[in-house]
């Protein structure tokens, strides 16, 4: 069911995030990821101090945006942004994805601070690729039938941020507008391999990077009528 605030100010497919970011003093592991010293399932709540207003509509669910498809994949940050062009959105920034999937309290994983592994689509091995495995079409078909590890959109149930938006975590990376000075592309939330959070990026600076789980999801401003919805 569509939540009647995003109906009301999102176009449709889309849904509205508002509120005030957490701006975090302090996180502290509770429990690491088995086999992992670097990966934590387990946070305590963390401490927020006022951060930024933030209010903008983002997709429900990785493009094409469409409950039951398979996410797109084998993106480059350029792509990604003509097709959310292409509908009169646009990629979200790094402050806006991670508002989407941790919200006002500043949480872990996008639908607590414990992780859970049946959640979202995580936890699969990584792909043993060479480094020139999808230059031409036909390798990059091949390549994806051999290894693909996404599934549909909204097929786990439990993977859902704070305001509806679904996959934040795992599933295909996210392209998104870099907020860190001397990057313009960052891809957010982790994919199908790992123990992946809502901190998890990776700043990229090769303009046509692009991978097996490089996707996205797009953001806009909310409509300034009723009317623009409509259009």
């Amino acid at each position: 069911m569509e939540d009647p605030l995003s109906a009301s100010v999102c176009p449709e497919g889309m849904l509205l995030a508002e509120g005030t970011t957490c701006a975090e003093t302090h996180r502290r592991c509770t429990k690491r990821h088995p086999g992992d010293d670097e990966a934590c399932d387990a946070y305590e709540p963390a401490q927020c101090r006022r951060g930024l207003e933030l209010r903008f509509c983002v997709d429900r669910y990785e493009y094409p945006n469409r409950e039951g498809m398979l996410p797109a994949t084998v993106v480059t940050f350029e792509q990604a942004r003509s097709a959310c062009a292409e509908e009169g959105k646009r990629l979200c920034t790094e402050l806006e994805w991670t508002f989407a999937c941790e919200g006002p309290r500043g949480l872990a994983f996008s639908y607590g601070d414990e992780a859970d592994p049946d959640a979202c689509n995580v936890g699969r091995p990584a792909p043993r690729l060479a480094h020139d495995a999808m230059w031409e079409a036909r390798d990059v078909a091949r390549a994806v039938e051999q290894h693909d590890g996404r599934v549909a959109a909204g097929e786990r149930k439990g993977c859902v941020g704070p305001f509806g938006a679904r996959d934040l975590i795992g599933n295909v990376d996210e392209w998104v507008k870099s907020d860190v000075p001397g990057f313009e592309h960052a891809l957010h939330g982790g994919r199908y391999e790992g123990a992946p959070t809502c901190q998890t990026v990776r700043q990229i600076k090769q303009p046509g990077f692009r991978q097996l789980q490089t996707g996205f999801r797009c953001c806009r401003d909310p409509l300034r009528s009723p009317r623009e919805a409509l259009r």
